[in-house]
């Protein structure tokens, strides 16, 4: 997931509200290298890299992860998924419906943490 100066707090640690739900943008590291962040629609090649596991994105199955090629566009993403709400009852192997919102404000902060305290830094972002 690319992420800027501009994500980090004044004690230099991750915003939540970087993670963005119903849908949050990410490359599948099988399909890209950290760096390919920088060269997204809309990258900067200051940009950084945050590595996020799969199994931790996941957490108390409030997200299902989906793989979601961007083809046919200025520029094309093979590695991009998004992280889906799971609206309950999905498998890990199933897709949930786009920009489904739900589990509340509480439920997705807690989310947040979680996915903060697991997540690391591939590359700084740059100044």
């Amino acid at each position: 997931m690319g992420i800027r100066c501009e994500h980090f707090d004044q004690h230099q640690e991750l915003k939540p509200e970087l993670f963005r739900l119903p849908d949050l943008s990410c490359n599948w590291s099988l399909y890209s290298n950290p760096g390919d962040v920088r060269y997204r629609e809309g990258g900067e090649i200051t940009d950084g890299s945050l590595c996020m596991p799969v199994s931790e994105v996941h957490h108390d199955d409030f997200t299902i992860t989906v793989h979601d090629p961007i083809c046919d566009a200025d520029i094309e993403n093979y590695s991009h998924c998004e992280v889906r709400v799971n609206p309950g009852g999905l498998d890990a192997d199933e897709e949930p419906p786009k920009k489904y919102k739900a589990g509340g404000k509480a439920k997705r902060r807690a989310w947040r943490k979680h996915v903060i305290l697991k997540s690391t830094i591939a590359i700084q972002p740059e100044a």
